[in-house]
């Protein structure tokens, strides 16, 4: 399993943290897919995607939607 590499963690009232992007490299590892492959489909508009500084985030619950993963 991928070590969650995203600094971007939203705390709930509750204090129950939940994870709310998801890096190219895990995104490639849930796939089973080649990173090019991701960053390919990004740029095909297949994956949406948040950049930040530079780097590329897929948001989580739009990736799962897209995907049918939960």
């Amino acid at each position: 399993m991928v070590k969650h590499e995203s600094k971007h963690i939203y705390t709930k009232p509750n204090g129950e943290k939940e994870i709310i992007t998801l890096s190219v490299k895990e995104v490639s590892h849930i796939l089973g897919k080649h990173p090019n492959t991701i960053y390919t489909w990004i740029q095909q508009g297949l994956i949406p995607v948040i950049d930040i500084n530079g780097r590329k985030y897929i948001p989580k619950k739009e990736f799962e939607r897209k995907f049918f993963i939960k």
